[in-house]
Formats: structure tokens, C-alpha cells, sequence
């Protein structure tokens, strides 16, 4: 027996999983209650991602040896491999009521704890652990990440050095304090940590993708650089998704939209990571997907993803697919869209996505609307605008919204499970305090959900006329913007709108996390030519900056003769 388990021992070590999953069911099917050998089996076919056969057999494996802590944390790891969590919580707290003593099992409910953002029990877990193994490095380094994540960088910083010093080889420390150094601003320190990284191991495309990042969003340009680091890490493992997205998105900030469209793709790659849905899962559809092909004749429905503002950006693109030949074309949007996109040219049929419209038959192909301009080959040009106001919507606000020698629209919040929106959001109202300085200016509100409630209750001295509480739609949006003068905004969604519709709009923009289809280093904006202008921050947080910028242009327009 000692010599079998040897072998299998060896096979695992070696990450031979199919040889051990051969030689552990040969095992089994000899000596069917050998707990060891069917955890060996369990973990031959987790590894090959066959998950309900790993449960079926890591549950008798920890039934045969229960005092096995192993047994119990592989089982976990299959469990959550199927989205079962409470499953796993479950299996993981009872392994630690048998034995209170076993480590392993508190670090594995630290890592689902903090999967599942529940940061405080986590770190409790990795914390305990730690008291019972001190000398283990991977829990150092998971409760690095948990304290970093509520931005307890200083304990975190400590927590990977502990790693460090007990395993000073340990590439993926080296990549986590890098990450944890770049968003303390550490620039220098950053680069260092991910280089020794890469001096450890020069085939890893994670830390090769990190430098990409780190250097693309240094403060001064070294986007050549990043472009060669993203270029690198796809060239160690072709299937780095997130590498080859970061690379999409880096040709976008640069202008270089014909280089970025091919990587743009990596969006919809099984192995993307996924924030707040910016992973793109692909439909199963009895017609294949639309790469290019000759649309003469052919009908296409076009699908919508990630977020309203990119929709709104890329529905420009829509129309081109009846100029390139399309017999009809359907949209599928969210409700909230619907009114506007009717309004689109060429589009014969308009369903709501959230009413579950979408899988319709009788289609030759469908396509993502985000994947248009790469399919077509085209930049970033189209008529503006192309988005109009749905009859009668107008009129109807027209007749609502206070007067004034000049009416300018604010946003000041996004959505805040937008990774980037701690950045790209005010911290209020009151930091637009300098704008209600100008005479004959007549704010109106559009903020919806997040910091509406600073709309219905304004800072002392900052009289504002509240829309955003009776905006049913997007078509309403559009209704407002057509009435006023101007809109302010952060990154949000009503940018985007005010761009299609060809409304006046100054967009503030944070120093660090702004998106890439704002470009670097230009005022305007490629995507929304005419009558937007872009007010960046010069300095990372610095919002009165670009206010006394915003007011100083406020009162160019006030002087302005307009018609």
C-alpha cells in the first residue's frame, strides 16, 4: 500500500492528472475502502475540471477518513468550483468543529469569506489560523489581500513582508505587493517588486500583465512600455485574457482603434476575469455569431452588454449593418434604453432585455454590440447625433424645467460598484460649491439613485432644481438634456448620451482609474466630436482643480453670445 501511495504522491507532484486519475480508479476499484485513494481520485478529476465526479468521490473519502483535514478542504474546493458556497461554508465549518486545531481548513474559509466579501469574518479566520501556523506563508499573504481590499494598506504591506520573509521566492507575493504598492502610489517600489517577480519567473504572463498596468497608469507616459509588457504576457500564455484586454484597452487611450479591436475580443475568453459583469459570456444561439461575413440578405440581432453608457456609446455603429447589406436588424437593449433606440436609423425591431426579449429565431447571425466596429473595420467616426428624442418627450420637460439665462444639467456620482468609482465620482455636492458663483446660471439635477439624496437636500447656498427623482427613462434624459444648455457630469452615462444626441457636455475626469475611451492627453473626445469637452484632474483627488477650471469656462460660455 505505501508503495501505491507513493506513486500516486508522485504523479500528483508531477501535476500528471489524467496518469493519476488512471492509477487512483485502478487503486479504487481494488481496495474500495481506501480513503486515500479515492481522494486521489477526487483530486485528479477536480483538477481536469470534472467536479461532480470529484464530489461524488471526495465525499466518500472524507465519509472513510473524516480526521483527514485534506479530505475535507479538497471537497470545498470542487463545491465552490460549482458555485455551491453555502455547501462549501458548510462542509468548511463542520471540518473546523471536528478539529479546532487545523489550520488548513480556517485558511480555506478565510480565502470563501473573502470571496464571498465578508472581510471581517475572513480576516478573523486567517488571524486564527495563523495563531495555529504561524510559519505558513499563503495565509500571510490572504490576509494581505483581505486588509488591502478594505484599503488597510499599511497592515497589508506587513502582512506580505511576513510572506516574503518566510518564502522570499514566492512569485505571487511579489505580484500582490507590487498591486497593493501602485494604489499607495508607490510607483517606483511598485516597479521594483513586480521586476523581482519577474526575475523569479520571466514566463509570468500575471506579473508581466501587473507591469502592463502599473506602467500604463504611471504618471508620466510610459505607455510603450506597457503596450511591450501586455505584448509579453500574451506571448508566455496566449490565453491570458486579461493581459490581452488591458492591451485593447490601451491602443483605445491611445487612438490606435484598428490595433485595439482583435484584443477587444479577449472580453468574451472563458479565462477574463470578472468585475461587476465586464466579462462577456457569449449566448447559446442556434446561429452562429457574425465574424465579418457578407450580410447581403441576411438578418442580424444585435445583443447588448456591460453597462448603459456602453451602449450608448457603441449603438453608433448599429446602422452600418443595413449599409453593409443587412436585410433587417434587431436590437436587444435594457428598458430603460428601449424609446432611444428606436430612434436608431436602420433598426427594424427594438426588444427589451429585461423583460427577457432577446433569443429570437430566425436570425442568420447575431453579434455583440461592443464587437461592431472590429467586425466592420471602422473607427470611431459617425454622424453626430445619432440618438434622438422620442416625440412628445420635449415638449413635456420643456414645459416642467425652470427658467434662466443659461440651464446646465449635474451629475455628480456614478454607480458605485463600478471598480473605478471611488475615483471617478465626487465625494458630494458641495465640492461644485464655486460653479452657484456665477450669476444667471440655473442648476438642474439628473442625479438617480447614488447621491440623490444630496439633490433633494443641497448644500447652504447651492440651489438646485431636482429632475432625477421624476426621470422614468433614458428618453427622459435625453428629453432634459435637449432643454438645457450644458451638461456637467463625471464618467457616467449621461456623458454618453449627451455625446449621441450632440448636446453640449463637459465631462470631469479623475487623475488615475479614468476610462480609456477618454484617451490621456486630449480635451475633446474623438468619440463625440463638436460639443464635448474633457476637464481632467491634474493631480491624483485634486476636484477643486478642475472646478476652477470648469468655472473659469462657465464664464467664457455666460459671455458667449449663443443662439
Amino acid at each position: 500500500m505505501r508503495q501505491a501511495e507513493e506513486g500516486l504522491v508522485a504523479l500528483f507532484a508531477q501535476g500528471q492528472w489524467a496518469e493519476l486519475e488512471g492509477e487512483a480508479g485502478r487503486l479504487v476499484a481494488l481496495h474500495s475502502g481506501h480513503g486515500f485513494f479515492r481522494t486521489a481520485l477526487g483530486v485528479a478529476l477536480r483538477m481536469q475540471g470534472r467536479h461532480e465526479e470529484a464530489i461524488a468521490e471526495l465525499s466518500r473519502a472524507v465519509e472513510l477518513t473524516p480526521g483527514d483535514e485534506q479530505n475535507w478542504t479538497h471537497l470545498a474546493s470542487s463545491l465552490l468550483a460549482q458555485n455551491r458556497h453555502d455547501e462549501a461554508e458548510g462542509l468548511l465549518r463542520r471540518a473546523m468543529e471536528r478539529d479546532p486545531g487545523a489550520a488548513s481548513v480556517r485558511f480555506h474559509l478565510g480565502n470563501l469569506l473573502r470571496q464571498r466579501q465578508r472581510p471581517g469574518e475572513a480576516e478573523a479566520c486567517f488571524r486564527e489560523g495563523l495563531r495555529l501556523a504561524p510559519g505558513e506563508p499563503d495565509p500571510w499573504c490572504n490576509l494581505g489581500l483581505t486588509l488591502a481590499e478594505q484599503g488597510r494598506f499599511g497592515e497589508a504591506e506587513a502582512c506580505y513582508r511576513e510572506a516574503l520573509r518566510l518564502a522570499p521566492g514566492d512569485v505571487v507575493v511579489w505580484i500582490n505587493l507590487g498591486v497593493l504598492l501602485k494604489d499607495a502610489e508607490r510607483w517606483s517600489e511598485s516597479e521594483a517588486a513586480l521586476r523581482r517577480a519577474l526575475a523569479l519567473d520571466p514566463a509570468c504572463a500575471d506579473a508581466w500583465n501587473r507591469l502592463g498596468i502599473l506602467l500604463g497608469d504611471w504618471p508620466e507616459d510610459r505607455r510603450q512600455e506597457a503596450e511591450a509588457a501586455y505584448r509579453e504576457a500574451v506571448r508566455v500564455n496566449p490565453d491570458h485574457a486579461d493581459a490581452a484586454y488591458n492591451l485593447a484597452l490601451l491602443y483605445q487611450r491611445m487612438g490606435r482603434f484598428a490595433a485595439s479591436w482583435p484584443w477587444f475580443e479577449a472580453r468574451m475568453h472563458p479565462a477574463k476575469s470578472d468585475r461587476v459583469g465586464m466579462r462577456t459570456v457569449p449566448p447559446d444561439l442556434p446561429f452562429p455569431m457574425w465574424r465579418g461575413e457578407d450580410l447581403a440578405g441576411k438578418a442580424v440581432l444585435v445583443l447588448p452588454e456591460q453597462g448603459l453608457g456602453d451602449l450608448l456609446q457603441y449603438c453608433r455603429f448599429v446602422p452600418m449593418l443595413k449599409a453593409r447589406g443587412a436585410l433587417r436588424v434587431t436590437v436587444v437593449c435594457p428598458g430603460a434604453l428601449l424609446p432611444l433606440f428606436v430612434t436608431l436609423e436602420g433598426v427594424d425591431l427594438v426588444l427589451d432585455s429585461d423583460r427577457g426579449e432577446g433569443a429570437q429565431g430566425g436570425h442568420d447571425f447575431w453579434v455583440f454590440m461592443l464587437s461592431l466596429p472590429g467586425r466592420l473595420g471602422v473607427g470611431v467616426t459617425a454622424a453626430i447625433p445619432y440618438l434622438g428624442v422620442p416625440e412628445g418627450r420635449r415638449a413635456e420637460w420643456e414645459v416642467r424645467l425652470p427658467g434662466g439665462a443659461m440651464r446646465v444639467g449635474l451629475v455628480w456620482r456614478g454607480n458605485p460598484a463600478h471598480p473605478c468609482d471611488a475615483w471617478r465620482s465626487l465625494p458630494g455636492l458641495a465640492v461644485l460649491a464655486p460653479l452657484w458663483r456665477i450669476p444667471g446660471v440655473v442648476f438642474i439635477g439628473l442625479q438617480k439613485g447614488a447621491g440623490e439624496e444630496e439633490a433633494w437636500g443641497p448644500p447652504p447656498g447651492q440651489s438646485l432644481w431636482h429632475a432625477g427623482g421624476m426621470i422614468r427613462d433614458c428618453a427622459d434624459t435625453a428629453a432634459i438634456l435637449s432643454c438645457l444648455d450644458l451638461l456637467i457630469t463625471i464618467d457616467s452615462a449621461p456623458a454618453h448620451l449627451a455625446g449621441a444626441l450632440g448636446r453640449p457636455c463637459w465631462v470631469l475626469l479623475p487623475f488615475r482609474g479614468a476610462d480609456s475611451r477618454w484617451m490621456s492627453d486630449c480635451e475633446v473626445s474623438p468619440w463625440y466630436p463638436g460639443g464635448m469637452r474633457l476637464f481632467r484632474q491634474t493631480l491624483h483627488g485634486d476636484w477643486a482643480g478642475v472646478v476652477a477650471r470648469v468655472c473659469e469656462a462657465l464664464r467664457q460660455e455666460m459671455r458667449s453670445p449663443r443662439g
